[in-house]
């Protein structure tokens, strides 16, 4: 399935989702949103970042009642 947001598909009783945006931010500077759980809280959710590939990424939209649990598929240090 793919619309505007992004892409989302089923496998083994999970799904997916893959979103692409473009952005003049360094790299670094989207890291430091994500990474920092101050940041990451004002940017995206609350939640729990494991800062390593394989790590748990766990993100909790309170508002919607959605927390999505997920793994970190690459990590730059």
């Amino acid at each position: 399935m793919s619309n505007c947001y992004g892409e989302l598909s089923h496998r083994d009783g999970y799904v997916t989702a893959v979103m692409e945006r473009e952005t003049e931010s360094s790299v670094q500077d989207i890291w430091s949103m994500l990474a920092k759980e101050s940041n990451r809280v004002k940017w995206l959710a609350l939640g729990t970042l494991e800062l390593k590939k394989g790590g748990r990424a766990q993100l909790d939209f309170k508002d919607s009642y959605v927390v999505v649990d997920s793994e970190v598929t690459a990590f730059l240090s």
